[in-house]
């Protein structure tokens, strides 16, 4: 058998130590990183890239910014899932610093390449049904709850006559 790259290590380590591990994160979050790096490998494997043969130093700035182009233009994905690719993989480059302190410039300059600018979307409004089940739920700390949704309620209200 042939050693592993630095990036299948740094991968499998991350995924399944680090993420659930260290970092308790949740298995949707996982899953989503996963899916980021799937995705990541079958746009090299569209480039003929070997898989098998990645290294870190193969995935630098420029092949994750040809990779976001990729999601865009040939997945048809929103700015708004390039920037959690994006985000996926800025998270695994500043691990990689830490396990890999010797590549800190190369993750650097992946940790460089910024968001893409999104369209804010807002809530138009709320029903009224969804505003009154808002305000009849009661828990033990029924006041200050109730206090806080009355106020979010009161404060939408007033947005929403405010923009029309």
């Amino acid at each position: 058998m042939k050693h592993p790259s630095d990036f299948a290590i740094c991968i499998s380590s991350y995924l399944t130590k680090h993420l659930a591990g260290t970092r308790n994160l949740s298995s949707n979050t996982i899953k989503s990183y996963r899916d980021t790096f799937c995705l990541l490998l079958l746009f090299m494997k569209e480039m003929n890239k070997k898989i098998d043969r990645i290294c870190l130093a193969d995935i630098d700035a420029d092949l994750v910014i040809r990779f976001l182009d990729w999601l865009e233009v040939n997945r048809g994905n929103s700015a708004s899932t390039r920037n959690v690719r994006l985000a996926a993989i800025h998270a695994f480059f500043r691990y990689v610093q830490f396990q890999n302190p010797e590549m800190l410039l190369h993750c650097q300059r992946i940790l460089a390449i910024p968001m893409k600018e999104t369209e804010k979307r807002f809530v138009e409004y709320l029903p009224e049904q969804v505003l009154r089940e808002l305000l009849s739920l009661r828990t033990r700390r029924k006041n200050m709850e109730y206090e806080i949704r009355r106020c979010c309620v009161c404060s939408m209200t007033l947005v929403q006559e405010f923009k029309n």
